[in-house]
């Protein structure tokens, strides 16, 4: 990249890890509220503009609402359990209530198949935008089939958010499509919940697959440091992409990663053809 500062308004801040104990190569647990409150400070001086929260984060949304958070577009989910016009209604104005607003940027379905079963929330979507309670709505997608089954239904999204990194490309295809809507495109799991850092000499059996990757990226990079602007910018990289999501448990790693991406430079070329599973690329099918 020409000039990586510039595209640190493309990053958006995760808080999953405010309102729950959560990734895999998480040692810390759930963040602090004291903490919670320096990560955003550190993410506003940056020149992040955007949180991404859900009601299914724990308490996140009541985390971000009590603090200095008015300065930030606040894009959260809802969950699974909406299944009504009236249970849209009730979800979002908690939501409201929670973060203290009157508005929200975004409001997502969680889980996509919520709005391929009960139809009548992707109108109840529509109308909230109307009364002006949401700039925004759209989906979270965990299969490209999900996409395509909205997609042809024309449940339009203004904002998608998908998983996509270095191995999970599985939404590539989609995205010129996605752009020709006038879709916002934010991808999440960067890391994939913070697997590429950990050792594969450590790791059970499940993730044989990925050995050979995780093994070439410690053989390439001296450290994590590395292997993390690696794989931020490589998302980076594509122009198409609206946000990059990320998480971080304290205000050290949001400086680590913000100074890893300006830092580093992007020389190494990795070109990976592992063909892995579709469990070792979703975090919800991983044993626990």
């Amino acid at each position: 990249m020409n000039n990586k500062s510039q595209d640190l308004s493309r990053l958006a801040l995760g808080t999953v890890q405010f309102g729950l104990d959560y990734g895999i190569s998480n040692t810390t647990g759930k963040t602090n509220f004291k903490e919670v409150e320096k990560i955003l400070i550190a993410a506003g001086e940056a020149g992040v503009d955007t949180l991404d929260t859900a009601t299914g984060y724990g308490d996140s949304e009541a985390i971000i609402g009590n603090c200095n958070s008015q300065h930030f577009n606040i894009i959260s989910k809802f969950s699974g359990a909406v299944r009504s016009a009236k249970d849209l209604n009730i979800s979002v104005e908690q939501s409201l209530l929670n973060l203290k607003r009157n508005s929200l940027y975004g409001y997502l379905a969680h889980d996509a198949d919520t709005l391929i079963k009960y139809p009548a929330v992707w109108q109840s979507l529509l109308d909230l935008k109307a009364k002006g309670s949401i700039k925004k709505i759209g989906y979270s997608l965990y299969l490209p089939q999900q996409l395509e089954q909205l997609l042809s239904i024309n449940y339009t999204p203004e904002i998608i958010q998908i998983p996509y990194n270095f191995i999970d490309r599985r939404f590539e295809k989609y995205f010129k499509h996605l752009k020709s809507l006038g879709c916002e495109i934010h991808v999440r799991s960067a890391f994939l919940q913070g697997l590429f850092f950990l050792n594969p000499k450590e790791l059970t059996s499940f993730f044989e697959p990925v050995k050979p990757l995780l093994l070439e990226l410690r053989q390439h990079f001296s450290g994590n440091n590395e292997i993390a602007a690696f794989l931020m910018d490589f998302v980076l990289q594509s122009h198409n992409i609206d946000k990059l999501v990320f998480g971080v448990n304290t205000q050290i790693q949001f400086y680590e990663n913000i100074q890893n991406l300006l830092q580093y430079p992007s020389l190494v070329k990795i070109n990976w053809q592992g063909n892995l599973p579709e469990e070792i690329l979703m975090p919800n099918k991983w044993p626990n």
